[in-house]
């Protein structure tokens, strides 16, 4: 991939085009990542019409003077062939260095699906912001497409967020390049609210027992360790013997099932760099999980496969799809007709841990790191409407303040020789 590299306050530009290396260099930065731009736009070649070592013709392209191949060129003139938005999103998008490639996946896929070609086909540096307010208001109101249960709906303003955070975060990327001087998308949204979240469930012990009792033994662990640990379903279904310290009662979370672009599933690290965490459990969890690690060490497998705790009737790894059709949903349905009046999701048992934590006292710091969020913030905003209760420690805490009473108080005069 083509390179930049700074010599002697000079910026050169390297690839190797046909097995060999090739470099063209220019006075600023901002001229090299163009031309950077343009080499990548060519696949690793020098960009159409670029006469090496003098840069486009005249009134062809941006040319760059200089004095033979690889030598120091002068600067960008004329008109450039600037990238559309369609080959700058590309790549910007394969660029990411924080995104896996399931991400850039949908990344993509969003950009194709919802940024139509009158805007997809303009040059980066000559997006309007009226194009781009267009382009919003078009998402707000157009009909979706396909064939699925949504078809014909608008499009959700989650999505409209999603795309619209794509598009935005790659503009910044060809401002900062020098491809653009402003980015039109920046703004844009601020104030349009976001799809309200599905409510959360927050099942009390004692629901959640007579939701367990719908399940068959063999899950009841599984169920109870959700609920005891807050562990995400993609976490605790990729734990091994190896993550328990059954001394120290305490779980390590390190990895989690991914899904790379054709949906196979493989193990990687969690979701963000503070879902690695170490999180306890009492002796009553310690005693539980003991048998399920002895049979886990035991289990035979194929030679790669990883030995897992907490798996299906088969001994395999638990899927979430299979889970909720053949045992979740079911249950569900069993617990209502015995008198359970919420319906609750799978991933609502890490709420309900949550709030069990918060109603025992636990701080939202703790619970944040706990659960493994990025930011309290994520805590806070999720869970601080479960803490009712803090307007009244709050009133009590007033009650220690010293207030002035309302009864008059009797004013004397001082004589000056008394004040003295």
């Amino acid at each position: 991939m083509a390179s930049i590299r700074e010599r002697n306050g000079r910026f050169q530009v390297r690839w190797r085009e046909h097995g060999r290396a090739v470099a063209e260099t220019f006075p600023t930065r901002v001229q090299a990542r163009q031309f950077q731009g343009l080499v990548m736009a060519a696949g690793e070649r020098y960009p159409e019409g670029w006469i090496p070592g003098t840069g486009f013709p005249a009134g062809g392209g941006p040319t760059a003077a200089g004095q033979g191949r690889g030598s120091a060129t002068s600067s960008f003139v004329g008109s450039a062939p600037t990238l559309s938005l369609a080959e700058w999103f590309e790549r910007a998008v394969a660029a990411r260095t924080t995104a896996n490639d399931r991400s850039k996946q949908d990344m993509r896929r969003d950009f194709h699906r919802h940024v139509p070609a009158w805007l997809a086909d303009t040059p980066v540096d000559r997006i309007t912001r009226e194009q781009a307010g267009l382009w919003v208001n078009q998402l707000r109101t157009q009909p979706r497409g396909g064939t699925g249960e949504h078809a014909g709906q608008p499009v959700s303003t989650k999505t409209i967020h999603n795309v619209h955070g794509h598009v935005s975060g790659a503009m910044n990327d060809a401002v900062r390049d020098g491809l653009a001087q402003r980015n039109p998308f920046s703004g844009l949204l601020r104030g349009m609210p976001r799809t309200p979240a599905q409510e959360m469930v927050c099942l009390t012990p004692e629901e959640f027992v007579l939701l367990r009792r719908q399940f068959i033994e063999h899950y009841h662990p599984f169920l109870t360790f959700l609920y005891a640990t807050g562990l995400r379903f993609g976490e605790i279904t990729a734990l091994g013997p190896e993550h328990f310290d059954l001394v120290h009662r305490t779980v390590r979370v390190d990895r989690a099932w991914k899904y790379d672009p054709v949906r196979h599933t493989y193990l990687g690290p969690p979701k963000t760099a503070r879902a690695a965490r170490t999180v306890t459990f009492n002796d009553g969890v310690a005693e539980m999980v003991t048998p399920l690690l002895d049979a886990a060490r035991s289990r035979p497998r194929t030679l790669g496969d990883p030995a897992l705790v907490f798996v299906n009737t088969r001994g395999s790894r638990i899927q979430n799809g299979a889970f909720h059709a053949h045992q979740w949903n079911p249950a569900i349905t069993k617990a209502m007709d015995e008198g359970l009046t919420q319906r609750p999701r799978l991933h609502d048992l890490r709420h309900s841990h949550a709030s069990l934590m918060l109603a025992e006292g636990n701080s939202m710091y703790a619970v944040s790191r706990r659960l493994g969020h990025a930011s309290i913030t994520t805590t806070d905003a999720r869970y601080s409407h479960l803490l009712p209760e803090m307007d009244e420690q709050m009133r009590s805490s007033l009650d220690r303040i010293p207030i002035l009473t309302s009864t008059p108080t009797r004013l004397r005069l001082i004589r000056d020789d008394e004040a003295i």
